[in-house]
């Protein structure tokens, strides 16, 4: 129908999490891509889940990605 539909924050987190238990890790660019939200948000939801304890980074820089 052309209307974008908007996620909440927990279906976003949802929506990582899942991809990083299929694939190992996920990047900010990756997470992006399957979440479309901006590069600012998309870091300070991979942030917050940093935080939280659930996911924690691996390398740093533009080389950095999250896992379990």
């Amino acid at each position: 129908n052309g209307i974008a539909q908007i996620m909440t924050d927990a279906e976003y987190e949802t929506k990582v999490l899942e991809y990083i238990q299929k694939n190992g890790s996920i990047t900010n660019e990756k997470c992006r891509e399957i979440t479309g939200l901006e590069r600012g948000k998309s870091y300070r939801m991979l942030e917050r889940l940093e935080k939280e304890g659930k996911i924690k980074p691996q390398g740093e820089g533009k080389a950095i990605k999250y896992v379990f």
